[in-house]
């Protein structure tokens, strides 16, 4: 609500005569001179408040970067400790192929007995790079048609085959297993399946 420059009351606006009115004083104001200077004021309150957030931000990412510093000293000095106490590691001399196996190696026994952090981890990655993989995925299959095409049949004629086997089973008076386990057959029919494809 504009207000008078003279008295700071609340000013009526005359739509008659495109004025505003003081109801205290009595003065008269053009409807140009009163909107202008509302709007500078505005204009100056969100400047400073706009200068104040700056403020805050740059504060904000200071104290973050200073955080990053002290974590980076941090890590220097425990890496020094540990030189300091254990020493250097004796280094093999191994070549590049050996060194890419040994890793290999390595890796394939991590994920063996991690399992559930392995699946922690791929969560986590299709989260972070969801959009990418998608887009990968989506060239992948422009690029080869084929492969794609058949990929989908297979998966389509392998629930198609799963679908014919239960059946199958439940034809030839093998029922499920029903001891907390619902919609499994027992070891005995399904060997009995298999050894008839």
């Amino acid at each position: 609500m504009p207000q008078c420059p003279n008295c700071n009351y609340k000013l009526v606006f005359l739509e008659k005569k495109l004025r505003y009115k003081c109801a205290k004083c009595g003065r008269i104001f053009l409807q140009n001179f009163i909107e202008n200077k509302d709007f500078r004021q505005w204009n100056k309150f969100q400047r400073d408040l706009e200068k104040h957030n700056l403020e805050l931000e740059i504060k904000q990412i200071e104290e973050e970067n200073l955080k990053k510093k002290k974590i980076r000293e941090l890590n220097k000095i425990k890496k020094a400790l540990r030189l300091l106490f254990n020493g250097f590691r004796p280094r093999l001399n191994l070549t590049p192929e050996q060194r890419k196996l040994r890793k290999k190696e390595y890796n394939k026994l991590w994920n063996e007995n991690n399992p559930a952090k392995l699946k922690a981890m791929r969560r986590k990655r299709l989260e972070r790079h969801r959009e990418k993989i998608y887009i990968y995925l989506k060239k992948w299959r422009a690029s080869n048609l084929d492969k794609s095409r058949l990929k989908q049949r297979l998966t389509y004629w392998r629930g198609q085959q799963a679908k014919l086997a239960e059946q199958e089973l439940e034809f030839n008076g093998y029922k499920p297993y029903t001891n907390g386990l619902e919609d499994s057959f027992s070891t005995f029919g399904l060997s009995d399946q298999l050894h008839l494809t």
